[in-house]
């Protein structure tokens, strides 16, 4: 037994004699960056920590002539203590640090973090805890490169330093470990409008604790979309997203230094061209994705925002029956919906219904006259939301004839409250043909009549005026005039705002008696809308 244990020694040793061969002895230690031992990638070099000195540390630099990626392989011969140990960290030509590991002397080898770096010179520092634990034993280090330019370059920390990347080609990555919040950026351009699926993957399938946090934004940095990718999990993409041309930005970022996985990561843009998706962000009237009739558009709602909205514009050539068409084809949840709302140019709400996740298509049908229209697509809120699914829209002209015969219809309805420039109305529409029609109609909201309660000449050619003023009016209109009958000579004046209740009138003819009167209006979208012209008063000026 005791043999056996000596020739096991033996062999032991002997693998250590060749494993240290052809490694470079170095004779004098660095101990900062300035006077760093210069060493070449992928060439191991031998060294050790002498005894005595708190926190001695060992320096070296090496270059890198092109891209790619580089991990600091550290290897123990002699497996020491465990309560000692070496920390090795990873600096770039400005000394800030890359990342770093601790090497307990109990284990044969370690490697570092795999990190992505452009051309340039790189440090690498090996250091001891303290003299307590400070460990003599010899270590191999090396600076393993590998030339790619499928690696994310640091730093990338932020958008304007992001690794540029192309289109449908998968690059790697990695977290540092220890790091708050740590992130990635990369960068890429569109060239035409289509739709962006981001695709994250996790080789090595690390812990479900650890995570990322994925995220599209555009070149205003406004997030588009966002993903939490576990540990556990192989692979995930995110939401596709419609795009127009231009420049889009990717983040990848840890959540904290506790739930930070330092796996390796790869990630990919994937881009397909399309005339048909939805153009982010279009989330209001103004930047609306403009769409034609009788062509099927595609898009989703964000997952896991509350009401997250996309918006359409189209153009109606002629008067006629139309639908509004919505399929979700891959749905199938009662308890998850969307809601639409059809609006006119001027962004009046014509009409909305909720398209739940158990039924397929969903329109609705209405007679639009020539002009300019928008349709809204908007989750209800987070917890009811059908983002996860893309959705498709369609407008076209239909006719009444085969959807609306033999229905027996079931209808809905809702009220469309009086203004001062519309009646009111109460819409009906089928459940199951989409036939509608309007009814109950109420007659337009009237403005109080205007009220003149002081008056008076207060100077030479002057007259001053004084009103009630009216609640829901936006201005006030004088008209004067000699003529009792306002036939000739009338003259109109607009005062704007609802608290203003006061004019000077000056610059009329002396000694001369003139009639006056007032009336509030209320105005929107450029039309407006008047009471009663108030009761007739006449004054004679000085």
């Amino acid at each position: 037994m005791r043999l056996n244990r000596k020739i096991s020694i033996v062999v032991f040793a002997v693998l250590m004699l060749l494993m240290v061969i052809g490694v470079n002895k170095k004779v004098s230690h660095a101990e900062d960056f300035s006077d760093a031992v210069a060493i070449q990638v992928n060439q191991p070099v031998g060294d050790f920590l002498e005894k005595g000195y708190d926190y001695q540390q060992n320096y070296y630099k090496f270059t890198v002539y092109e891209p790619g990626s580089v991990k600091i392989k550290f290897f123990n011969p002699l497996q020491s203590n465990s309560d000692q140990y070496w920390s090795v960290y990873l600096y770039d030509s400005e000394y800030k640090e890359l990342c770093g590991t601790r090497i307990y002397g109990n284990k044969t080898s370690t490697e570092s973090l795999t990190t992505g770096i452009p051309i340039g010179t790189y440090y690498i520092k090996v250091n001891s805890a303290n003299r307590q634990r400070v460990t003599t034993d010899m270590y191999t280090l090396e600076a393993e490169f590998t030339a790619s330019d499928m690696w994310e370059k640091e730093f990338n920390e932020e958008f304007t330093t992001a690794t540029n990347i192309e289109v449908n080609a998968e690059y790697s990555g990695s977290i540092r470990g220890g790091y708050d919040y740590e992130k990635d950026y990369y960068k890429f351009e569109v060239k035409e409008s289509g739709y962006i699926t981001v695709n994250f993957t996790n080789p090595l399938q690390g812990d479900s604790d650890g995570y990322w946090n994925v995220y599209l934004y555009n070149s205003e940095y406004e997030k588009l979309c966002s993903e939490t990718i576990y540990g556990n999990k192989t692979s995930t993409n995110l939401t596709k997203t419609g795009v127009d041309s231009g420049t889009y930005y990717i983040k990848v970022q840890s959540t904290g230094r506790s739930s930070a996985s330092i796996d390796i990561y790869t990630v990919k843009a994937a881009y397909t061209p399309s005339p048909v998706w939805e153009r982010e962000l279009n989330e209001d009237f103004v930047n609306a994705t403009n769409i034609a009739l009788e062509t099927e558009y595609y898009g989703t709602t964000w997952t896991g925002y509350d009401y997250e909205k996309d918006f359409y514009k189209f153009t109606i050539p002629k008067t006629g029956l139309y639908s509004i068409g919505v399929s979700t084809p891959n749905l199938n949840d009662a308890g998850k919906y969307w809601d639409l709302y059809l609006y006119n140019e001027t962004y009046e709400k014509l009409e909305s219904k909720s398209i739940h996740g158990n039924k397929t298509f969903h329109a609705i049908s209405r007679t639009l006259s020539s002009g300019i229209y928008y349709v809204r697509i908007s989750s209800p809120d987070r917890n009811h939301a059908a983002s996860i699914e893309q959705y498709i829209l369609k407008v076209a002209p239909t006719t009444t004839a085969g959807v609306q015969a033999n229905c027996e219809h079931n209808y809905g309805s809702y009220y469309v409250d009086a203004t001062y420039f519309n009646k009111g109305y109460r819409v009906y529409t089928c459940e199951k043909c989409g036939h509608s029609y309007k009814g109950d109609y109420t007659d337009k909201k009237v403005l109080e009549q205007g009220y003149l309660y002081s008056y008076c000449s207060t100077g030479k050619g002057k007259l001053y005026l004084s009103w009630s003023t009216v609640s829901d009016a936006t201005g006030y209109q004088i008209r004067y005039s000699t003529d009792k009958s306002f036939k000739n000579g009338v003259v109109v004046k607009n005062v704007n705002g609802q608290s203003v209740n006061s004019k000077t009138i000056s610059k009329l003819s002396r000694k001369k008696k003139y009639y006056v009167q007032i009336r509030p209006y209320v105005k929107e979208a450029g039309k407006k809308a008047y009471g009663k012209w108030s009761a007739k008063m006449a004054l004679k000026t000085k």
